[in-house]
């Protein structure tokens, strides 16, 4: 019988390995794993549990873990924006990045959408004032090529969503 591999994963500004310590993070679905993972490697919907529970269902936890998974990557990319652009340290925002990544986990918290979109720039509806939009642009174009240096399970998470949300819209 061999082991199975260790699985991960971030939490808490932390990387550690998978094992089913954590209660409340996502299970894959598989019968033999007990890993937790971020939600990207979910069955697809209609699946069932042992116990006959649909697993991609919307439940008020999956969404509020939704909605914290989005809160956790646009901070880390305002994060390392801050970091590199305003040379502030580990661990702290210049008062502009402060009050953009406010407005954004603001806006992510009163999103009507979340159930349905993946992220924000797949939203038809933009609820961004003209001047923070263009500011989370920036930060969005630096930050996300070097997510893959800094975090790269989370920049690998968030390519897996995009790039399934892209083949539905074609669909």
């Amino acid at each position: 019988m061999s082991a199975a591999p260790a699985v991960w994963f971030w939490k808490d500004g932390v990387y550690g390995s998978g094992g089913g310590s954590w209660s409340d993070s996502l299970l894959c679905g598989a019968a033999s794993c007990s890993a937790p993972c971020s939600g990207a490697f979910r069955p697809e919907a209609g699946v069932k549990t042992a116990g006959g529970m649909d697993l991609m269902q919307e439940t008020p936890k999956s969404l509020d873990k939704k909605r914290a998974d989005e809160k956790l990557l646009v901070s880390e990319m305002i994060a390392l924006y801050c970091r590199k652009q305003h040379k502030t340290p580990k661990g702290q925002l210049c008062p502009a990045c402060q009050e953009l990544q406010d407005y954004a986990l603001a806006r992510i918290d009163k999103c009507p959408f979340m159930e349905t979109k993946t992220f924000c720039s797949a939203c038809k509806v933009h609820c961004y004032k003209p001047e923070m939009r263009e500011k989370i642009r920036a930060v969005m174009r630096f930050s996300g090529p070097r997510m893959l240096l800094y975090h790269p399970i989370l920049a690998i998470w968030h390519l897996i969503c995009s790039m399934r949300e892209k083949r539905k819209a074609k669909a």
